[in-house]
């Protein structure tokens, strides 16, 4: 029996998604069961997308945002799953469509509120390639959405704290890419940190006294 070189076996394509009559190319992708849907049903917390004809992903995007489901189908035997975005509105997700140098293709980037830097909502979605980015990130969002003090050198203890509140979830997510869903509990966090803090476990500065005149 002949065995084929690994680097001449055909390698499976990306996943389709199809919704209604169109269909594209999913490059990128972080989700996780849909509640709302039922079991068996996704819903994404991000998504990159190409196709070749540019009508043919704007009818994509066109069905998506008006919360219709697809089936994302997977080559290699991987089962099908129904899908649909993050059901938090229309004007909740933000979309870009680029056409892609050298290559006959559209992308359409799908990005969720909770996943953009500048959204005023305490939850946020981390989006990342590399896992060692993942507190840096973290950390980020939670100095920016939280009116609470953070100092830099708690980075680490944060993240490791958030995973046992059960305040970040890892999304399903394509292998180039590394996907967490965060909600600080802001009552449970400023407690916490005075907690670490009498129990050494972090410097906390102590508070500022005014001056008396």
């Amino acid at each position: 029996m002949s065995i084929i070189p690994e680097e001449l076996q055909e390698k499976p394509g990306p996943p389709v998604l199809f919704v209604g009559d169109f269909s594209a190319n999913v490059e990128r992708y972080a989700w996780e069961n849909d509640p709302e849907a039922g079991a068996g049903y996704m819903q994404f917390w991000y998504l990159s997308l190409t196709a070749s004809s540019l009508q043919g992903i704007r009818a994509v995007w066109a069905n998506l945002i008006k919360g219709e489901h697809g089936t994302l189908r997977f080559s290699g035997g991987q089962r099908n799953r129904f899908c649909r975005l993050w059901n938090g509105g229309p004007q909740t997700w933000k979309s870009r469509i680029d056409a892609l140098p050298q290559a006959t293709a559209h992308q359409l980037t799908l990005l969720p509120e909770p996943s953009r830097f500048e959204a005023q909502r305490p939850d946020f979605v981390i989006l990342t390639r590399n896992a060692d980015d993942v507190s840096w990130t973290h950390m980020r969002y939670l100095r920016q959405r939280l009116a609470i003090p953070l100092l830099p050198e708690w980075e680490d203890w944060l993240w490791r704290r958030a995973l046992y509140r059960n305040e970040a979830f890892q999304l399903d997510s394509s292998t180039n890419l590394v996907a967490y869903r965060c909600e600080p509990n802001v009552d449970r966090l400023k407690e916490d940190i005075e907690a670490a803090g009498l129990a050494g476990e972090l410097y906390v500065p102590p508070p500022k006294q005014s001056s008396v005149a």
